[in-house]
């Protein structure tokens, strides 16, 4: 028997935004991880280009709060910059159906301080970022961490390679 999405103990609404986004059934990849994301554990996944790997953790991300707050409580980091605008784009898509309504915010160099900044001022539940600008917003923001209870490291090998480590470190101190 061929799995469905609806085997893997997602909600109905996040479902809904999976066959919605035109997914029919989850890939390999998919079905191996998401579970286990559910329950809580950490995951590292590898595997090629177009196997469903932003699909696993974006479904992480959107199962992973329950309760609305302040502060966000998913934290995607990407090499890119395009990288970045790309999941939250996806994310977007992906969490049509989400009730309450979850609110990305996307952080990369390039873009004006002040309409992330403005992003910022609602709230969002996750941040999808590149290392150099989250630090710098934290820098010049109240915004914490403190709640973070979801991370991904989305292309880690490309992270460490283009020399982010102590970054990433830095950020994950601010986390629980």
């Amino acid at each position: 028997m061929i799995p469905s999405f609806d085997s893997l103990g997602l909600a109905d609404n996040i479902i809904k935004g999976v066959y919605a986004y035109g997914f029919e059934r989850p890939s390999a990849v998919q079905q191996r991880a998401v579970l286990p994301i559910l329950k809580g554990r950490d995951v590292i996944v590898q595997s090629q280009s177009g196997t469903g790997k932003t699909c696993v953790f974006s479904l992480g991300a959107l199962s992973a709060v329950s309760v609305k707050d302040r502060d966000p409580q998913v934290l995607i980091l990407s090499p890119t910059r395009e990288l970045a605008v790309q999941t939250h784009k996806f994310c977007l898509e992906l969490s049509h159906f989400v009730t309450p309504k979850f609110q990305f915010c996307c952080l990369v160099g390039g873009d004006a301080m002040e309409d992330q900044f403005e992003m910022l001022s609602h709230n969002p539940d996750c941040l999808v970022s590149t290392p150099g600008r989250l630090q710098h917003i934290l820098a010049e923001t109240q915004l914490g961490l403190g709640r973070v209870e979801y991370v991904v490291f989305d292309e880690a090998d490309r992270l460490f390679e283009l020399g982010f480590a102590e970054q990433l470190r830095r950020i994950l101190h601010g986390c629980p």
